[in-house]
């Protein structure tokens, strides 16, 4: 069975991996110079955070905290572990007390706006990454944030030249992706990304069921018109970022090429070759966009459709999807400040709840993912991916031994890009409780999260798919981070 084929995708060509720019990628060496039994016991410990073994990195520094006096850089480094642990209260506990002990330390800053960033303070965030570069420009963990969070494209690059300066001896597929990102900007010029070509208002989408299996519905299906094309069946995927077609299935679009690219999948399914490409126009009904990135990879993104079609295109507008009656319906924001242009929306909008959404549920924003806080069974589980493109809700299966171990179990073959899933299992009933609603779901997956999660360099519990989602109309504000659901 398919399930969120392409969820969470990461490419490569637009921008470095998240799991790289996340505390788990943080370099082997000790930020601040720590010497001495101590400097290499936290190197041991960012060692192992590095890799993944979040449990043992935390043993490490707790065994520090035992053994030396506490320092900005063991703070850091518990800051680190918590971020990764997506507990990001005590996280940004730990880095402003590393700020406080040293005010000079730039990862503590790096810190605090990544949690920003993460909670929709993207203002804030981009004043606590200038803070750290201003502190340290020769970081190059640092100087990636700051690029990250730039407000115009020339800041970016001149921020990604920098980076290739000072950063030799990273990790070669963030090199390759700044050196992408730099060349793409020079094959552009003047042009902007995804530009809404005509007013900014509301409109109606329809979508038609999504049945891959032939049975029920896996999710929904957009026509969409590329460069004046025929329309093409793109499936509508919260867990994808922007456009993905195979080569095949785009060789008649006339696309300008832009970059070669690698692509990867859910929970880690291996890199599949590709490339970027620009579309002239994509047109879906009266809504029209012009030089439109689309990620072409040489196998069908899913199956018994053209494509995927995530929310890069939609993001700048209020999403209400609303399966049963199959429309998507795009909402205007109340406010649009006119930084909101180009390929940086919101890079100088910090969260706010706007009129009528009081009773919605804050979201947090890891890259193009959105993760909401779920409680399964009565028990608290973590943060889950919104993913529409999924055939099944999901959990880890360090979820599932705490709060669903009675759960019958069969085994299933899931897919993603690149590769099956493997030591995949189906469930029986589950219980879900997010964003106010409690929802029985029958036939629940569990796999290893644990390579999604390194992979965005925070905790990742589970999804909620589609069968969930579809079972009311759903809004999602992602400037603001918010998340509604109707009863």
């Amino acid at each position: 069975m398919h399930a969120g084929a392409v969820a969470a995708l990461a490419v490569w060509a637009l921008g470095w991996p998240a799991w790289a720019g996340g505390p788990a990628a943080e370099a082997g060496s000790v930020p601040g110079g720590t010497r001495g039994h101590d400097g290499i016991r936290l190197a041991s410990a960012r060692s192992l955070l590095r890799a993944g073994d979040v449990q043992r990195a935390l043993k490490e520094a707790v065994r520090a905290r035992e053994l030396f006096a506490d320092s900005p850089e063991l703070d850091v480094l518990l800051g680190d572990i918590c971020y990764r642990r997506a507990d990001f209260e005590a996280a940004a506990r730990y880095y402003t007390r590393a700020t406080q002990s040293d005010p000079a330390c730039a990862q503590a800053h790096l810190g605090l706006g990544r949690i920003d960033q993460v909670q929709c303070r993207r203002r804030s965030a981009r004043r606590n990454f200038a803070k750290a570069y201003s502190l340290n420009p020769d970081d190059p963990e640092v100087v990636r944030a700051y690029a990250g969070a730039a407000t115009t494209r020339r800041d970016e690059i001149a921020l990604l030249r920098r980076y290739l300066n000072v950063g030799r001896g990273e990790p070669r597929q963030l090199l390759e992706s700044a050196v992408s990102r730099i060349e793409i900007d020079q094959r552009l010029g003047a042009r902007e990304l995804t530009m809404l070509d005509g007013p900014y208002a509301q409109y109606r989408l329809a979508v038609t069921p999504w049945r891959p299996t032939g049975g029920f519905a896996s999710g929904v299906l957009l026509k969409v018109s590329v460069n004046d094309s025929r329309p093409l069946r793109l499936a509508f995927d919260t867990g994808a970022s922007g456009i993905y077609m195979s080569a095949k299935a785009a060789a008649k679009l006339g696309l300008e090429n832009l970059s070669e690219a690698a692509i990867g999948g859910l929970a880690g399914a291996g890199l599949v070759k590709g490339r970027l490409a620009l579309a002239r126009t994509v047109r879906i009904g009266d809504l029209l966009f012009r030089n439109c990135p689309i990620h072409l990879m040489e196998e069908p993104a899913v199956p018994f459709a053209d494509g995927v079609i995530g929310v890069g295109l939609f993001e700048r507008f209020l999403l209400r999807l609303d399966a049963r009656r199959g429309t998507l319906d795009l909402l205007p924001y109340p406010e649009a400040p006119e930084e909101e242009s180009g390929d940086r929306p919101w890079n100088n909008w910090d969260r706010t709840v706007p009129p009528g959404m009081e009773s919605f549920v804050p979201l947090c924003r890891v890259g193009h993912l959105a993760l909401i806080p779920t409680r399964i069974n009565g028990v608290s589980a973590g943060y889950f991916l919104l993913d529409t493109g999924a055939a099944y809700s999901s959990l880890s299966k360090e979820v599932t031994e705490v709060a669903a171990p009675a759960a019958e179990t069969s085994r299933i073959a899931l897919a993603a890009v690149g590769r099956g899933l493997a030591g995949s299992s189906l469930l029986g009933a589950v219980r879900f409780q997010f964003a106010g609603r409690e929802l029985a779901d029958g036939a629940v997956a569990a796999f290893d999260f644990r390579p999604i999660s390194n992979l965005h360099g925070v905790e990742i519990s589970g999804l909620i798919g589609y069968p969930l989602l579809s079972r009311s109309a759903v809004t999602i504000n992602y400037r603001d981070g918010l998340f509604g659901m109707d009863k």
